[in-house]
């Protein structure tokens, strides 16, 4: 398990753009995906400044979220079709 993080958040990553990975990926994935997004946040917070840190990290989980939902979309809806398209060739025989 993951130890809790101190109060001070200066030079993490907002916690509510993280926290959306964990909500919607297995534990595993959400930690990879959290713990690359955290290294990149840090180089771009000791450049640029916590403001643009952040945008560019909502940014990047905004995307990342829209591509994992169209993935996990394709997966539902193609068995879901797949299953109805073989249903419906088994009663055309």
């Amino acid at each position: 398990m993951i130890p809790p993080r101190p109060n001070n958040r200066s030079g993490l990553p907002p916690l509510k753009a993280e926290f959306l990975f964990h909500l919607l990926l297995k534990p595993q994935e959400a930690d990879a995906i959290v713990g690359d997004l955290e290294e990149r946040y840090k180089l771009i917070y000791r450049r640029f400044g916590k403001e643009r840190a952040n945008r560019w990290y909502w940014y990047q989980a905004i995307t990342s979220l829209v591509h994992i939902s169209m993935a996990w979309g394709k997966v539902v809806f193609g068995k879901l079709f797949m299953g109805f398209g073989a249903k419906n060739r088994s009663r055309q025989r």
